[in-house]
């Protein structure tokens, strides 16, 4: 995955126009393909509980996007202050 440009987001529902946050990709092991999705505190803070969608695309070298992954967030708020 040298040389690709990762991004994903996270929406209230697959029709929402704005995205929720947008989630960080880190190229973790170039060798064997792995990244690692993230959000810092103050992105994280901001997100209201609930249910959310979420993608993570890649575009390689030769300029083709490609899905990788989809699926579902589930924010719960703070239990333990």
């Amino acid at each position: 995955v040298t040389g690709y440009v990762f991004t994903s987001s996270m929406r209230k529902s697959y029709y929402s126009i704005n995205p929720t946050a947008n989630l960080s990709v880190t190229i973790a092991d170039a060798t064997n393909g792995n990244v690692v999705l993230s959000m810092n505190t103050a992105t994280t803070s901001n997100i209201r509980a609930g249910r959310y969608v979420f993608d993570v695309k890649q575009l390689d070298t030769s300029n083709v996007v490609t899905r990788l992954v989809q699926g579902v967030i589930t924010v719960i708020p703070q239990v333990t202050k």
